[in-house]
């Protein structure tokens, strides 16, 4: 099979996010995108109503649409080439969570408890204990809306270590985790067409076989003619250099 066949030029008002954005790295993803003059790595998207849900690259759409490309490259994923997760979030303890949980109107309560019915936005671990935090509102855009704030809080002020789920999570010294909900793939789609996000960050999207390192110059993402067939043309340069590796690797993302 030709996995280039998944690798399409889509445009960027087609494409739906379905998370929100962290302005600093925004930026920062948008300043190398215009410095490199192109986009390393595809994004990941699979078809939803009236266009595509975008899995993986929110911050490089973002940047694309500030820097006026009118076509976004996409590697098209169908449901059974991918699995719906979600990442644990470790950043340092601190006084900003107390003032957070007092002024949030979260109930903090220790899992042990179980729930009352409450929605949980995220579960806590804190100085080696769980912790639900919970909403008493049956809200659904309440619920997202402070799911939202608690992630911003902790990511405009902090480096978040994300780390694949795990049930027994240990937080390292000063520091505290937040486990992140799994959502349904179809949950996840109908929140999108109501206009709204989750917070950044939380969903892990896990894919066998993505499209690395092909170093898509943004010229062909313009809205002309020569971009297009400057895209064909690239489309057989990347068929043609093509490799898959099977062995484990480690990538550095810094």
């Amino acid at each position: 099979m030709d996995v280039l066949t998944s690798l399409r030029r889509i445009p960027v008002g087609d494409l739906f996010l379905h998370e929100a954005h962290e302005p600093a790295r925004l930026k920062k993803t948008c300043e190398a995108i215009q410095r490199e003059g192109m986009l390393r790595h595809p994004i990941l998207a699979t078809p939803m109503d009236h266009g595509y849900l975008v899995l993986d690259g929110a911050h490089r759409l973002q940047s694309l649409r500030e820097l006026g490309c009118s076509f976004a490259p996409v590697q098209v994923l169908e449901r059974g080439q991918f699995v719906l997760s979600a990442w644990d979030h470790q950043v340092p303890d601190g006084e900003w969570l107390d003032h957070w949980l007092d002024r949030s109107g979260v109930i903090c309560r220790p899992s042990s408890e179980g729930t009352s019915g409450e929605r949980v936005i995220a579960t806590m671990i804190r100085n080696h204990q769980r912790f639900c935090l919970l909403l008493k509102t049956d809200n659904h855009l309440e619920h997202l809306a402070v799911w939202r704030q608690l992630v911003a809080t902790y990511s405009s002020r902090f480096k978040v270590c994300r780390l694949p789920q795990h049930p027994v999570t240990q937080t390292d010294p000063g520091m505290v985790c937040f486990q992140h909900p799994v959502w349904e793939l179809e949950d996840l789609m109908e929140t999108v067409l109501q206009g709204q996000v989750l917070p950044a960050g939380v969903t892990r999207f896990m894919v066998e076989g993505r499209l690395l390192n092909l170093c898509i110059p943004l010229t062909v993402l313009n809205d002309h003619e020569l971009a297009e067939t400057q895209w064909n043309q690239s489309l057989n340069f990347w068929r043609d250099h093509l490799r898959s590796y099977t062995e484990k690797v480690y990538l550095c993302e810094a």
